[in-house]
């Protein structure tokens, strides 16, 4: 994508939370050609989406876990490596799952259904 291309996408996305800080970096990066940060910025990913979702995921994975590099997978998605110790459902839709971090720390996941097209993951 050009820069042009990347604050085009970046302003037609709504962003919220923890989001809107990393967005108001990246595109204060872009707007001021700051290619040293934007270098840093990209890579977490390939497009504007990418690129903030996986910073988030990243720091929570890096502070929480201790991982070094930033592990992407074919699509551009971050993605972690993890032993799962536990999964429970306690019924069809929803799952608890309970596992531990190469580092040894222990860390949870939920996901919710609650039918229809509402739901949660966490």
């Amino acid at each position: 994508m050009t820069r042009d291309e990347k604050i085009k996408n970046i302003l037609s996305n709504y962003w919220r939370g923890k989001e809107r800080i990393i967005v108001a970096e990246y595109l204060r990066a872009l707007y001021r050609n700051n290619t040293e940060l934007i270098e840093t910025f990209e890579m977490y990913g390939n497009r504007p989406n990418q690129v903030v979702r996986n910073f988030i995921e990243c720091s929570y994975a890096k502070a929480n876990f201790g991982f070094k590099n930033i592990p992407l997978d074919n699509h551009g998605w971050a993605k972690f490596e993890w032993v799962e110790l536990e999964k429970t459902q306690p019924t069809k839709d929803n799952e608890i799952r309970l596992g531990k971090g190469k580092n040894g720390n222990w860390t949870f996941g939920l996901n919710i259904s609650y039918g229809g097209a509402a739901g949660s993951s966490w």
